[in-house]
């Protein structure tokens, strides 16, 4: 049989591709093991990245849990949960548009995308992209709509530095020069806003629209999102308190997570304590009374011999 061809089962009588999430091995077309996942047809099965995993024969998706080991830590079940209820109705999709760039992304699984062109009719993908007609270099007619999709989750990894996020980092296929097959890779910072509105999408490198010639340039997008901040642990909660300090009462120490996380582990409660200065004030009338009437007592000791 030819490279990544094989018998896919028994009893078959012509070399055939080896589907998706099989690879080709001593002629047999068998699943890949788990942690393994070959997301592509007559093609062999590669390692999962850090953050994802499988099952066998499936592709790879991302870890229960992300982060930990003393680090922020992201629950994806909560992730994956909140994606669903907001993409329901959407058959799974969430559409995003980005300058001139429309995205359709479903990162809890790879999907087929409704309305593709013929030639992806049946292909499946975390993120689809759909470009715009264009104008040829070559003439004034303008270019047929494309779209590209990145089809394997490589990678999952906390952002280092400021925002805390999580970066997914996917590989795909780009269709470029004429239908010349390419590789492409979208790199998508989900960011910790709590407050950003949910289709808070930026391109984050300075790049041009595909054109004609070079049309499969490595993406970098920046979704600011609730989801992407880490829930909270014991050690996220750092004491606060207030510039300005009631006499009477004291100070009100609240604690605050820097990180922006939310759910997971409660802050301690607040509590009240005494103004800085003041529990000094108090000792040194009370050392200084007591003071007084040792002096006291010894004045009139002495008058009295």
């Amino acid at each position: 049989c030819p490279p990544n061809h094989g018998w896919r089962q028994n009893g078959a009588t012509q070399c055939q591709p080896c589907a998706v999430g099989t690879e080709e091995i001593e002629g047999l077309c068998k699943p890949c093991a788990a942690g393994f996942a070959n997301p592509r047809e007559a093609s062999h099965c590669v390692k999962c990245g850090p953050g994802t995993s499988s099952d066998r024969g499936r592709a790879c998706k991302m870890n229960p849990n992300l982060g930990g080991d003393g680090q922020l830590r992201w629950d994806s079940r909560r992730f994956l949960r909140t994606w669903r209820n907001q993409t329901r109705n959407a058959g799974g999709f969430t559409r995003i548009v980005v300058e001139d760039r429309t995205y359709y992304m479903n990162l809890a699984q790879p999907m087929e995308l409704p309305g593709a062109s013929l030639e992806f009719r049946g292909h499946q993908a975390f993120v689809w992209e759909a470009l715009p007609p264009r104008m040829s270099d070559v003439s004034t007619c303008p270019t047929e709509a494309s779209f590209v999709r990145p089809d394997m989750l490589e990678a999952i990894r906390p952002n280092e530095g400021k925002p805390s996020g999580l970066w997914f980092n996917f590989l795909g296929r780009c269709f470029a020069n004429g239908g010349e097959l390419s590789g492409r890779r979208l790199h998508l910072l989900l960011s910790c806003h709590p407050e950003a509105d949910p289709h808070d999408f930026s391109l984050l490198s300075a790049m041009e629209p595909p054109d004609m010639m070079t049309g499969c340039q490595d993406l970098a997008l920046e979704w600011r999102t609730k989801l992407a901040c880490p829930v909270c642990q014991e050690g996220d909660w750092e004491a606060v308190t207030p510039t300005r300090c009631d006499p009477v009462r004291g100070q009100r120490v609240t604690y605050i997570a820097p990180s922006g996380c939310f759910g997971g582990a409660k802050p301690p409660e607040d509590y009240w304590e005494p103004c800085p200065g003041v529990l000094n004030l108090v000792a040194f009338v009370v050392v200084g009374a007591f003071v007084g009437c040792i002096l006291c007592c010894l004045s009139i000791y002495v008058l009295l011999l």
